[in-house]
């Protein structure tokens, strides 16, 4: 009887210990904005600064309703709309926090409207996520300058689900051809994907 008991606690422990935590909408936005969890990551590369911010689905319905208070209401429709692509911020930022990336070591302003004109139009053909064995072209992609009100300018980069999402490491690889760095990759582990809480939603 005892043995039948202490199995029973066992198995209770390992079901409570793999079950998905669960966060409200104000502690998952936390949770996946802390580089701690994998799913934000940085790289310095000479006096630029990139970052990498992996957007799950409820990550980016939250932010798309502008609502962290707790009200689920439309959360369902617009997980439904941006269910179609896997999305990520990638972020470059001058390393001294004051300069505009556009405009950092730059020698005259020809060089600035290159910058502008290659972020704008042409970037997004530099970016792949490597998923395995697949190498996906990035299928969505919008650049937001900042105008020397920040020292970061945004891109917002999307590629379509791999069928091998569930098992695969996602690799986004950014060959730069206008800063002078070269190729830069982030690596997103699919245990840190897989360790996400889970929403709460309302009833």
């Amino acid at each position: 009887m005892k043995s039948t008991a202490l199995v029973c606690c066992i198995i209770a422990l390992l079901f409570i210990s793999c079950a998905t935590p669960e966060a409200t909408q104000e502690e998952l936005v936390k949770y996946v904005e802390d580089e701690g969890n994998g799913l934000k990551i940085k790289e310095e590369v000479g006096e630029f600064v990139f970052t990498l911010q992996y957007k799950p689905i409820e990550y980016m319905a939250i932010n798309e309703l502008g609502n962290k208070n707790g009200d689920t209401t439309g959360l369902a429709g617009t997980k439904e709309a941006l269910s179609e692509m896997e999305q990520f911020n990638l972020t470059i930022e001058s390393k001294d926090g004051k300069t505009e990336m556009l405009k950092n070591q730059i020698q005259n302003d020809e060089d600035y409207f290159r910058r502008i004109e290659y972020f704008s139009m042409a970037a997004e053909k530099d970016i792949k996520m490597i998923s395995g064995k697949d190498t996906l072209p990035c299928v969505l992609y919008h650049f937001e300058r900042s105008y020397d009100i920040t020292p970061y300018s945004k891109m917002v980069i999307g590629f379509k689900k791999n069928a091998k999402e569930n098992i695969e490491d996602r690799v986004i690889s950014f060959n730069e051809s206008i800063l002078g760095i070269g190729t830069i990759n982030f690596r997103v582990k699919n245990k840190d994907i897989k360790n996400i809480p889970q929403l709460i939603v309302a009833k």
